[in-house]
């Protein structure tokens, strides 16, 4: 699983930075200007993957003052952008998980569907918080920061979701943070 969970890192990560690169003149003018002419402060980046549908995903830039709860809640948000299945990175990831969802006959259906889309959303978090996503945030005049200790809830918040199942929402992005700091 360990392998599973590293090669989709490695494409979840691959699939934002493509989607940030695609939509990178609409996000830095949105960033420049709003209706009052005002610089807006971006202070998060969600991330949703779909397993159940295909591996479809979409990134969203979350506005400074949105909460989490309206985060969680899908919110009607303007800073978001769907990774198109015909840009390739975003091809290769809906592949990869289409044929990971189709999952290991030897075992009940559903419960390797949960245990592999826990799988997704870890990964999903940990390539939404790795310092490439970072830089490409970076890039488009986004300050983002790569999570540690304090700077994660101050500064720049990241978000990953299970948006398919009716559990209580909660964001992947903290679990795995605490993770790391069980293990440091």
């Amino acid at each position: 699983m360990k392998e599973i969970q590293e090669r989709l890192k490695i494409l979840i990560q691959s699939a934002i930075i493509e989607i940030i690169d695609n939509n990178s003149e609409k996000i830095v003018s949105y960033k420049k200007k709003s209706p009052t002419e005002v610089f807006i402060s971006v202070s998060g980046l969600a991330v949703d993957v779909f397993p159940g549908q295909h591996g479809g995903i979409s990134i969203s830039l979350i506005p400074a003052g949105v909460s989490e709860t309206e985060v969680a809640e899908c919110a009607d948000l303007d800073l978001y952008f769907d990774g198109s299945k015909s840009l390739p990175a975003c091809k290769s990831l809906s592949t990869y998980v289409s044929s990971l969802v189709e999952g290991d006959l030897s075992c009940d259906e559903e419960s390797w569907y949960k245990e592999i889309s826990n799988i997704i959303f870890i990964a999903t978090a940990m390539a939404a918080m790795s310092s490439k996503v970072v830089e490409s945030l970076c890039s488009v005049n986004i300050q983002a920061y790569t999570p540690s200790g304090s700077e994660y809830t101050r500064f720049f918040k990241f978000y990953v979701f299970d948006r398919e199942s009716n559990s209580k929402l909660r964001n992947y992005c903290e679990a795995v943070l605490l993770n790391r700091y069980v293990l440091s």
